[in-house]
């Protein structure tokens, strides 16, 4: 008898159980959301870039959740601030609670399939990689139940803030992060030749302490041969150089964050010596093509001789997106011997039109023994001018000092 009973207790015992444990089969949380976070354009005279959030319900149709209220917190590398908050159209009451979060309180519910809750902050620095933790719940006042990311619908949650824009012969503005201060300017002119009608946005993101690196980027596609200058101080007011080194490291094809054997890096070349003084180290014209003879090229250089004369044989030179190497000048017909497709820039040569310019170029070749993905006799894509805090870039970077 005692057995049976042990027997019968032991079943009841994990049919309870059964019903206390969740199973593979419950229905997934009901309060769902997701937030997109979208930066604007720099405020040139606030000093400030909107950015806005898009708080979405992705809660089930026929779903009853709804939230009410929320807040957003910040964290940014390069020391981005939220300087103030926008008053929300939909309703509730919007507040900056840290110079790293926000809070909206008293929002009309906001149910399933509504249109996008949207706040506008504006935050004063710049730089990438900023991210955005969203905090959704369903009481008005922060309070009540805390809704679930979407997982069908992942959230926008990293944002990249310019720190201005600039033309052809633009100076950047001065960038002041944490970790110092950038100052510089674009090249009147672009490495192809071309002058410039409208203006990019460039990004910084100095992360010296963290890890070593400063990130320097523009919209490549829409001024792939810019060709910037800029210097590194560790001080607000741009007074105390920080030089590059013998050991400085330059990488442009891949990302160092994400590699962790460290292939990413090349070791930093010094820039070509210029002969030019208007713009040092940045490209300028040493004369325009008149004709494009294949091993020779027959030039005009009578506009820009004075500004940019050319230096001792043999130097560099690109026409268009091709870099050539000269090796003869006959002063008397203008015509230079030249050899084609230099620095990995081509694989096979095309006649370049006439008129275009014939360009200086700051940029050095590649060593021997330079290590994949970087193949040495290629262009590099950034220079630096030794014994100073000066790097040419032409090409999204990241440097090591």
């Amino acid at each position: 008898m005692n057995s049976m009973r042990k027997i019968i207790f032991f079943f009841f015992s994990m049919a309870i159980a059964a019903f206390a444990l969740p199973s593979f089969g419950d229905p997934p949380p009901n309060k769902l959301f997701s937030v997109t976070m979208v930066p604007g354009q720099l405020d040139t005279l606030q000093g400030t870039t909107p950015v806005t959030a898009y708080v979405t319900n992705e809660s089930p149709a026929g779903s009853n959740a709804s939230f009410s209220s929320f807040t957003l917190s910040l964290s940014s590398v390069s020391g981005l601030t939220i300087q103030s908050v926008d008053q929300p159209s939909g309703g509730g009451f919007a507040q900056v609670t840290s110079p790293t979060s926000i809070s909206v309180t008293g929002i009309p519910n906001v149910k399933p399939q509504d249109p996008p809750f949207t706040v506008t902050m504006h935050v004063v620095g710049c730089g990438d990689g900023s991210t955005w933790t969203p905090t959704i719940y369903t009481g008005s006042n922060l309070s009540g139940f805390v809704f679930v990311q979407d997982s069908r619908t992942p959230s926008l949650l990293t944002t990249d803030v310019a720190c201005g824009s600039v033309s052809c012969a633009g100076a950047l503005a001065k960038v002041t992060q944490p970790d110092g201060t950038i100052t510089g300017v674009r090249g009147s002119y672009n490495q192809d030749g071309t002058t410039c009608t409208t203006a990019v946005n460039y990004f910084v993101t100095n992360t010296i302490s963290v890890n070593g690196t400063l990130k320097f980027r523009w919209d490549l596609a829409a001024a792939p041969q810019a060709a910037f200058r800029y210097s590194l101080w560790s001080d607000a007011a741009a007074s105390v150089p920080i030089n590059w080194t013998a050991n400085a490291k330059v990488a442009w094809l891949c990302d160092p964050a994400g590699d962790p054997n460290s292939k990413c890096w090349v070791p930093a070349q010094p820039c070509e010596r210029p002969t030019l003084q208007a713009e040092p180290y940045l490209p300028w014209p040493y004369a325009s093509l008149i004709a494009d003879n294949g091993k020779t090229i027959k030039v005009d250089p009578s506009a820009f001789s004075s500004t940019n004369p050319v230096p001792a044989l043999p130097f560099p030179i690109f026409v268009e997106t091709e870099r050539m190497l000269v090796t003869k000048i006959n002063s008397s017909t203008n015509t230079w011997t030249v050899q084609r497709c230099q620095g990995g820039t081509c694989t096979s040569t095309s006649t370049h039109p006439q008129g275009v310019n014939v360009m200086s170029t700051p940029l050095p070749i590649l060593p021997s023994g330079t290590q994949s993905p970087y193949k040495a006799g290629n262009q590099a894509q950034a220079c630096i001018v030794p014994g100073t805090n000066n790097l040419v870039d032409i090409g999204d970077l990241w440097s090591e000092p």
